[in-house]
């Protein structure tokens, strides 16, 4: 503590963002035996714009690794650094009882986004070390619905992902962390889903909107008691209802109109 009550009276804002930099690029992504010394450090240094500011660089670091990696061939130090990252990411967040927000990064999107382009080598171990941080934390731990609903989706890829060995072990580890098993999960859908719906021609799917879905979508704007309502996480949901119907699952689309009707 006196040390770092040394460190807080020479440290200066203008530096905040080349040390944030330094810590996260040139320590935290090759030094994982240090990062439980840095997360110490930084709780008592107690400077909150230091703190968002390493969180910047950590988000920066990972979306220039995920968009620069190749969808092969990736470097064996790109792994290692990337899988450090995770661990140093849930280390800072879900291990201090704090969320790794949506907007600065959805798991299940770069998990199902990484299934895409080829790149679940980095992926799997990097979101396995995230998630394993959970088990230190007393809000985030099992039976957390946030990490099941991750977890969930790892069982999903373990199953029917056709993964290689070594990310299954690394899926593997991240359940033993949380004193489960694979087996005791029940598989999400959500990976099924997402790869019938990659497989669907952009000519059904365009057709599905302009006949059934965008009608739908503008009579709700026009009713005076929705209307008001609409905005982006309604536009999901009228985009789920045309794949689902584009891949032949009406189920969900009928459930959906019986719904509107009833309510309007």
């Amino acid at each position: 503590p006196s040390k770092a009550n040394e460190l807080v009276k020479v440290l200066n804002e203008v530096y905040f963002e080349w040390l944030a930099n330094y810590v996260v690029v040139k320590r935290a992504s090759t030094e994982p035996n240090f990062h439980e010394l840095y997360v110490k450090l930084l709780d008592c240094l107690q400077l909150s714009k230091l703190e968002r500011e390493i969180l910047a660089q950590t988000y920066g670091f990972l979306k220039h690794v995920f968009s620069a990696a190749p969808a092969s061939g990736v470097m064996n130090y790109e792994k290692i650094a990337v899988k450090n990252i995770g661990a140093w990411l849930g280390m800072l967040t879900l291990g201090r009882n704090k969320p790794v927000l949506k907007r600065d990064l959805c798991i299940k999107e770069l998990l199902l986004a990484s299934f895409r382009d080829n790149k679940l080598i980095i992926a799997i171990p990097f979101v396995c070390k995230v998630l394993e941080q959970c088990a230190q934390s007393r809000v985030f731990a099992l039976p957390n619905p946030w990490l099941l609903g991750h977890l969930r989706l790892l069982a999903e890829f373990y199953a029917y992902g056709d993964l290689k060995l070594n990310m299954k072990f690394e899926i593997e580890l991240l359940f033993k962390s949380h004193r489960t098993q694979i087996k005791q999960i029940e598989p999400s859908s959500l990976f099924s889903f997402n790869r019938k719906a990659a497989a669907v021609p952009a000519e059904a799917f365009d057709a599905v909107v302009e006949r059934f879905i965008g009608p739908l979508y503008n009579i709700l704007c026009l009713n005076e008691r929705v209307g008001p309502l609409l905005a982006d996480d309604f536009s999901r949901v009228i985009f789920l209802l045309a794949t689902y119907y584009a891949i032949g699952e009406v189920y969900p689309c009928i459930y959906f109109f019986v719904v509107i009707r009833i309510a309007f």
